[in-house]
């Protein structure tokens, strides 16, 4: 069941990243690490779902903070929590 859902959110994050299910007003915050990567889509909004390979991620929770934050703030913070944890960085699309 985990996987199902795991795969329903990657597939949902896809169609929405590509514009297909929405306005096309879709961001993406791409980051990039030897020790793994992830890719978050949001909009004004909120968090759309996420990719995700060596990291784990809890999208409901994140999204809570994204909440406070708001979306553009979220992608900020998490930009620093990636470079100051990993040896990578990250990028606004």
């Amino acid at each position: 069941m985990k996987k199902f859902l795991a795969i329903m959110v990657c597939i949902t994050a896809l169609i929405l990243s590509t514009g297909c299910g929405g306005g096309g007003s879709n961001k993406k915050l791409v980051c990039k690490s030897p020790e793994g990567s992830i890719t978050i889509t949001y909009n004004d909004d909120t968090l759309i779902g996420y990719t995700a390979s060596g990291i784990t991620f809890d999208l409901d929770g994140q999204r809570e903070v994204s909440d406070i934050l708001g979306t553009d703030g979220y992608a900020d913070s998490f930009t620093d929590w990636f470079t100051s944890n990993t040896s990578g960085d990250c990028e606004k699309k």
